[in-house]
């Protein structure tokens, strides 16, 4: 998955297209946020913000809806979700996911022990590999 530009998600060497920004969204805030289960309160509060609260469970559950049929095969979605009647997990590799790349190249630069005035050439690599 690319967040970064242009969002960009490839499944089973498939591109996968979205048909709504909040399927986009959503798919993009579990990925990123993948350390623990997200309830569908939350969520639905959080992309319609402006929705009464059933307004807003409903347009969940259109997205989550839509977010299936994007991926071929019936149950695909299971393989990277798990979904509860009460709460939304991802449970797939990150390690695809361009954003989860990035933070690790910075954390790994944060706990390289090294002076600050040192040009660290394995730190400066990592950043470059970061930038690009």
């Amino acid at each position: 998955m690319s967040l970064f530009g242009t969002f960009q998600a490839t499944w089973a060497g498939q591109s996968i297209s979205f048909p709504t920004n909040a399927t986009r969204a959503l798919l993009a805030y579990l990925a990123l946020e993948a350390d623990r289960p997200h309830s569908r309160e939350q969520l639905a509060s959080l992309l319609w913000p402006d929705q009464p609260q059933a307004a807003a469970y409903a347009n969940l559950r259109q997205t989550l809806a839509r977010l299936r049929k994007a991926f071929p095969g019936a149950s695909a979605t299971a393989a990277f979700l798990e979904i509860t009647p009460h709460a939304l997990r991802f449970t797939g590799d990150r390690a695809g996911i361009d954003v989860v790349a990035f933070q690790a190249l910075l954390a790994a630069c944060a706990a390289h022990s090294h002076s600050a005035t040192d040009s660290c050439p394995e730190c400066v690599e990592r950043l470059q590999h970061a930038a690009s």
